[in-house]
């Protein structure tokens, strides 16, 4: 008799002990559990089927809810990059409005009004572009095309394009470029290097009340000539423990800042994303109330004058490739 109770008790046991393990390995079959005893092996059995259940539930729920978080996330993308696609024509449309607008000579009075318009498209326009670059970055879309690229002329170009744009908040503008810039090409994307530094520009020049902003560029020699890009400004800066933030998707420094970065915090996070591409790195130094400073380092391949007749020969030789086979 003690050996029948002793063997029926530990069948239950090992009842239980197994019904624990499958649990544990993810194996749903389902054991029958001595629930109904009024023992110590019931008690077991029936607060390990209760916490067996509570579990489960809790699983479902996470599930559903991580269901419905990618639901929305996905609808939130597809939103955002359908808005971007269908704000991009219209845009365009203004744009080439008041080009024509300036083409018809108009008053003193009339271009300080062209002037807002035309910057309203564009800084629109540039939230717009930069929804659809950080989603391409996103999703991994984005690729560095290098091709030789004089970098001294291209950073001329955006600090004259934004040079009025400055001047007419009353700001210093300075672009100081390292001489080896001067005669001399590398191999970069042009694109995405602009989007970079006209980010930082842009970003600097809204949130400088007064001052100045000021564009440093040199070439770190080496084995791999290194840009190093330096955008100051002295504008309201940054918090320290938010420095650390900048890749964040929609950081912003402050709760009632609006428009192109103060309210979606899309442009550093591009920049920062960008740069990474490169192979580079953002680094930013920053005092609230004092100014910021956002230093970029991107390793180039310098271009003699010979490589680059070489590879223009080469791009013409697939050019007569082409053109060859499409008309065989």
């Amino acid at each position: 008799m003690s050996w029948f109770f002793a063997d029926l008790f530990s069948r239950k046991i090992n009842q239980v002990t197994k019904a624990i393990s499958n649990y544990d390995k993810g194996i749903t079959d389902d054991i029958n559990l001595p629930t109904g005893r009024k023992d110590e092996i019931g008690t077991l059995a029936k607060s390990f089927s209760m916490m067996k259940a509570k579990i489960d539930g809790n699983v479902k729920e996470l599930n559903s809810a991580l269901e419905k978080e990618q639901h929305a996330k996905k609808q939130r993308d597809e939103f955002l990059q359908n808005m971007s696609h269908e704000m991009r024509t219209p845009l365009n449309t203004i744009l080439g409005l008041t080009q024509l607008l300036y083409k018809q000579l108009p008053s003193e009075t009339q271009l300080p009004i062209i002037h807002s318009l035309e910057r309203s498209a564009n800084n629109l326009a540039g939230l717009v572009y930069d929804v659809l670059d950080h989603q391409k970055l996103l999703e991994r879309k984005v690729q560095i095309v290098n091709r030789p690229t004089d970098i001294g002329e291209l950073l001329r170009d955006i600090h004259s394009s934004y040079e009025f744009e400055a001047l007419q908040k009353g700001l210093s503008f300075r672009l100081n470029l390292d001489k080896k810039l001067d005669g001399h090409r590398y191999e970069t994307d042009s694109l995405r290097l602009s989007q970079i530094v006209t980010n930082l520009v842009v970003n600097a020049i809204k949130y400088t009340k007064k001052g100045n902003i000021e564009i440093i560029a040199d070439i770190e020699s080496g084995n791999v000539p290194i840009l190093n890009l330096k955008i100051k400004d002295t504008g309201i800066g940054i918090l320290p423990e938010n420095i650390a933030k900048i890749n964040e998707r929609f950081f912003r420094e402050e709760e009632d800042l609006s428009g192109r970065y103060g309210g979606y915090g899309l442009g550093l996070s591009i920049v920062k994303q960008l740069t990474e591409l490169f192979g580079g790195t953002l680094k930013a130094v920053s005092k609230k109330g004092k100014g910021s400073e956002f230093q970029v380092t991107i390793p180039l391949l310098q271009i003699s004058s010979r490589q680059g007749v070489h590879l223009v020969m080469i791009w013409y030789q697939l050019v007569i490739d082409l053109v060859t086979s499409s008309l065989g």
